[in-house]
């Protein structure tokens, strides 16, 4: 999932989104989300940090992992 590396390695080594909106109708009524939750099944192949970027106030996530063949929960 994403680069390979865990969210906590930040800038340059895991992938993220940032920006990101929530559309709540059709055709384009997009909204920021005020917080997030990301539970993740398997918390030992990834994981998701919120982050709050600092240039522009807009909140964003970095997520990734190591993934692996056992991150299907058959291992």
């Amino acid at each position: 999932m994403g680069s390979g590396h865990w969210s906590g390695e930040g800038w340059g080594r895991a992938s993220y989104m940032r920006e990101a909106r929530v559309l709540l109708g059709f055709p384009s009524e997009f909204k920021q989300p005020k917080w997030w939750e990301f539970p993740t099944t398997y918390s030992s192949c990834y994981d998701v940090k919120i982050h709050v970027f600092d240039d522009d106030d807009v909140p964003g996530f970095f997520y990734g992992g190591p993934g692996g063949p056992c991150c299907d929960g058959r291992c």
